[in-house]
């Protein structure tokens, strides 16, 4: 019995593993999602779609920005954290506009220029992207999201920001026989 649970706890590490495009994700609990709901804006809107609509935990709808060059948006944390990484939840449609995103990180807006990722595309429709921060010391307050174009459009359904738990020491090993 203690063999299969060894082979169960393997196979569960190794899907953890795979799971990110950007390397393995932590076997602990220590990571919560810290932009859910927080004060959110973009560079410019698109009709009615507000920049809300990014951290609203509905991946049916969207914000959008218009047409324009480096479009951007930032999600407001309410206070610092160390960040581990990011998922987005492209949109369901024209999502292989999503290209040459970069992520940074900073004690504000205007000095969120710590680069935390790179992703660099292009996307699919509904893609569901986990992005891990490639700096052990990616902290801030606030996170942006920057397309690097010439000029075009950004609009995705859902941005998570995944941040150690105040309280929370990262375990090298959670999964002990």
């Amino acid at each position: 019995m203690k063999d299969k649970l060894k082979r169960h706890v393997d196979m569960l590490k190794t899907i953890m593993e795979k799971s990110s495009n950007e390397g393995p994700l932590p076997h602990d609990m220590c990571l919560e999602d810290v932009a859910f709901k927080k004060m959110s804006g973009q560079s410019s809107r698109f009709y009615h779609f507000h920049p809300r609509l990014g951290n609203d935990g509905d991946i049916t709808s969207f914000f959008h920005t218009s047409l324009q060059r480096n479009p951007y948006w930032w999600v407001d944390l309410g206070s610092f954290y160390k960040i581990h990484h990011v998922e987005i939840w492209n949109r369901g449609s024209s999502g292989h506009r999503l290209r040459a995103l970069t992520i940074t990180v900073g004690p504000t807006l205007q000095k969120a220029r710590s680069t935390c990722a790179y992703f660099n595309g292009p996307a699919r429709n509904g893609q569901h992207l986990v992005i891990k921060c490639s700096k052990k010391t990616a902290k801030g307050r606030v996170v942006k999201l920057t397309q690097r174009t010439y000029k075009g459009y950004m609009h995705l359904a859902e941005v998570k920001v995944f941040a150690y738990k105040k309280n929370c020491v990262p375990k090298e090993e959670t999964f002990m026989l």
